[in-house]
């Protein structure tokens, strides 16, 4: 797989998981939070749900669109 140059190889990804408090017992009690620190940018993504995984899948895909639309802009300044 090609490495794209412009894409950074250095950066600092925090993953945290969890309940907001013990006092919730209906609704969305689970929330997962997800943040990527890369040279000048910050991605972050926080996603609550009834069930753990639920809200681990909400934030990896808002986390996803997020890598993409990253990408794609550092396509396009590379273009032009």
């Amino acid at each position: 797989m090609a490495q794209n140059p412009d894409f950074p190889r250095e950066m600092s990804v925090w993953v945290e998981v969890g309940k907001p408090n013990l006092r919730h017992k209906k609704g969305d009690t689970w929330y997962a939070e997800c943040q990527i620190e890369l040279p000048k940018k910050m991605l972050r993504a926080t996603k609550t749900g009834s069930e753990i995984f639920s809200a681990i899948d909400a934030v990896k895909d808002e986390m996803k669109q997020l890598i993409v639309g990253y990408k794609e802009k550092l396509e396009d300044q590379r273009r032009k």
